[in-house]
């Protein structure tokens, strides 16, 4: 991937800027509309075009002063003053610090200031013309920071708005600006407005956008004109959203309107977005919900499409608060890779068919994030869907209608296990393990089919979705999603109050709140073990088994072989954990669970790695594997994929690495780490320790890959290692059998 990312980087100044100008070629500048020499001509370093820096201030009408004892310039126009100092990278406009990609500088005798931040400081526009590979700049001796807006009573069939977030995803690793660059090979034209709103990010990875601040931007064909600078808005506050949709329309009105939110998601309870400039405050539900209210109660208008390049976004909770103002909905219900949304289809789209809906333009966005998630490499588990929001309403009801059935039976124990197995195998989505953080959000018509067995009502449901969702693309190991998630609370016990806190305030559904109430105190209410007839024993073939109390044979969720070793030093106190899998046999009749372990475990390029399965479907199982990647904690993804051409019945891959749920946040991050030969990856092992009943993590051997990474049977090095079964009822409780101790030996 990052090989990836440095030629998207060079793009964006081929396709952005329109190309890059050699050291010695000239640059026409125009200022209102005169080409303007310079002498000494204009520069380019690193990308930026430096002036000379008494004749450009004068041609902009500013009076220069400069203190050669600080080696300091200083511009005045009007009230505004710039003071620039040779090689500091901070400039200052009205004393306000701006930061500077290249410096101003001495070049043969001459003081050279960069153009752009110059001329946008004294209230200038600045416009590069891709194609003529020129600089225009628009004097604006008055001070005004008005927009160039439309001929009054024109409008276009489409404007596009972009809430551009830019937080950690620009500024560390130039997302928001490859996505620009796709954005700027179209642009704005006869039949589109594209209007971008940045911020949230500390730094931009062009020299266009300033880093620290609010700007709106209009993107035009190879190039940026800046519309406003805003200072320091939080892009967390719902006035800073409702306050770009309202601008927006008043100054570029459409026939259709088109709303992207560009960052982080993080679902139903954690929202959308962070900016990293305002203490990581980003937009719950509730206040997205009222940004919309606000801007639609003074502008009257309606979205075509609304959608969210961000992660875990397509819950039925966020489709039902934007629904009163927009006709059709597109978001993910899995993380998105950090390339997110295929910008450039999306806008020839418009351009060659301004008529189109949004339906249609839907599937536009969801066929080219597809497509590039292929040509990425990260296509394995994306989702993205298109739904008819006038279609939620339906959807909602017949949730309703299927909860409120089993609402009053949730205390039962053969109805909470019936919901609680559906819960655990029905399709997830982002974290889910405790490593990397719940999310607790599931495929909302696969909960429904396992429910199917005790209420007609779930058929319904299903129905209802299928309905709603009118185009979805899906990746192989998330082939059982349906284009809508729903938040159920059942994993992360120890957050669920908080959560649900904040869930409230989403005012989604009181039914179905009152469902979840009633379904997260049955959970809370029952702590005990799992209890055992039999502890781990072997049988007469040699394998393993356990025998579960009659009382809670029907209680099981999951049931997990482990294998582990003592950890020398310890006394035999402390078990170093090698993972765990489901390749055993359970029958609940008789309550025993057989192993079908034979001395092969699962390793990374030969290295022994902690190995955790979460998912178990059909088709696939999905296993997360603890570890540091080049010093940095992540969970290795991969998956078993299930193939009868396949002698072993089928094979693992490994897809890379993931940081996992910010903690403090609750986003997911967004990017899958490719992992290379070269690498360095540190195992993470958890450790039980016997007598005080705690778990800790330690790191294993670090190795470096030598060749391109791979998940493989291994067979075990010859010695005592401990088995044992772990095992999860549908109240989330985990317990341990006993170990024994298996012998490998020749």
């Amino acid at each position: 991937m990052k090989k990836i990312i440095i030629t998207s980087l060079l793009l964006v100044g081929i396709l952005l800027f329109g190309g890059i100008a050699e050291a010695n070629q000239e640059i026409p500048v125009y200022i209102n509309g005169q080409v303007k020499s310079f002498n000494p001509a204009p520069q380019i370093m690193s990308g930026n075009t430096l002036v000379p820096m008494r004749a450009f201030f004068e041609a902009l009408g500013a009076e220069v002063k400069w203190e050669g004892s600080t080696r300091t310039v200083t511009g005045i126009r009007g009230d505004t003053e710039v003071v620039l100092q040779i090689d500091n990278k901070t400039a200052y406009v009205n004393d306000v610090g701006r930061s500077l990609s290249v410096p101003a500088q001495l070049l043969n005798d001459s003081t050279f200031i960069p153009l752009r931040i110059v001329g946008e400081a004294l209230g200038d526009k600045v416009v590069w013309n891709g194609e003529t590979g020129s600089i225009h700049i628009t004097s604006n001796t008055t001070g005004s920071d008005d927009p160039v807006e439309q001929e009054a009573g024109s409008q276009k069939p489409y404007t596009f708005m972009v809430y551009f977030n830019g937080t950690d995803l620009e500024s560390g690793g130039g997302f928001a600006t490859m996505d620009l660059a796709e954005m700027a090979q179209v642009g704005s034209n006869e039949n589109l407005n594209f209007i971008i709103e940045t911020g949230g990010t500390s730094k931009w990875q062009n020299e266009y956008i300033a880093g620290g601040q609010s700007q709106r931007w209009l993107v035009k064909n190879n190039a940026l004109e800046k519309l406003l600078d805003l200072g320091n808005k939080n892009i967390g506050n719902p006035d800073t959203l409702q306050d770009f949709i309202t601008w927006t329309v008043r100054n570029y009105p459409a026939e259709k309107y088109v709303l992207s939110f560009w960052n982080h998601g993080g679902g139903s309870v954690s929202g959308f977005g962070v900016d990293e400039v305002n203490n990581y405050d980003g937009l719950k539900l509730a206040e997205i919900e009222e940004a919309l209210a606000g801007a639609y109660e003074e502008t009257g208008a309606e979205f075509e499409l609304i959608g969210f390049d961000a992660c875990l976004m397509a819950t039925l909770e966020t489709a039902s608060v934007v629904a009163p103002y927009g006709k059709y909905f597109v978001a993910s219900e899995e993380l998105e890779p950090g390339h997110g949304w295929y910008y450039t289809p999306i806008l020839e789209a418009i351009k060659q068919n301004p008529n189109i809906t949004g339906d249609d333009l839907g599937r536009v966005i969801a066929d080219g994030f597809a497509l590039q998630a292929q040509e990425w490499g990260t296509g394995q588990d994306i989702t993205l869907s298109v739904t008819d929001l006038s279609k939620i309403g339906n959807v909602k009801a017949a949730l309703e209608e299927l909860v409120a059935e089993a609402s009053p039976n949730v205390g039962d124990l053969q109805t909470f296990n019936l919901i609680s197995s559906g819960a655990s195998k029905a399709e997830s989505y982002g974290g889910n393990t405790a490593q990397e953080g719940f999310t607790d959000l599931i495929d909302l018509a696969d909960f429904a089919k396992y429910l199917k067995g005790g209420y007609p009502e779930a058929d319904k449901l299903i129905a209802a979705v299928n309905d709603a969702v009118v185009y979805k693309i899906n990746g192989p190991t998330k082939s059982y999603s349906n284009g809508l998630s729903i938040y159920l609370p059942y994993r992360d016990k120890a957050n669920f109050a908080n959560n649900l806190a904040i869930y409230d305030s989403i005012d989604f559904s009181p039914v179905y709140e009152s469902f979840v109430r009633s379904f997260t105190a049955r959970i809370n209410g029952d702590n005990r073990s799992v209890a055992l007839k039999e502890d781990t024993s072997q049988t007469e073939e040699g394998s393993f088994q356990i025998v579960i109390d009659e009382e809670d044979r029907e209680n099981i969720a999951h049931i997990y072989f482990v294998l582990g070793k003592y950890l020398e030093g310890y006394d035999d106190d402390v078990i170093l954990d090698l993972g765990m899998d489901s390749d055993l046999e359970y029958n609940p009749e008789t309550g025993i669970a057989t192993d079908n372990f034979y001395g092969w475990w699962v390793a990374l390029n030969g290295n022994l790695v902690s190995l955790d399965i979460y998912r178990e479907k059909e088709d696939y199982n999905l296993y997360s594997i603890p570890a540091l990647l080049n010093g940095e904690e992540v969970s290795i993804k991969a998956a078993w994929i299930w193939d009868e051409d396949f002698e072993s019945g089928g094979y693992y891959e490994v897809y890379g690495a993931w940081k996992g749920i910010d903690e403090e946040t609750g986003m997911a991050d967004r990017n899958l780490i490719e992992i290379k030969p070269g690498n360095r990856i540190t195992p993470i092992f958890r450790c039980y320790n016997l007598s005080t009943d705690e778990t800790q993590y330690i790191e294993g051997e670090e190795f470096v890959l030598e060749e391109e990474i791979q998940l493989h049977d291994f067979e075990l090095p010859l010695g005592d290692y401990l088995y044992g079964f772990y095992l999860v009822d549908y109240a989330q409780n985990g317990s341990y059998a006993d170990f024994a101790v298996i012998e490998l030996a020749e």
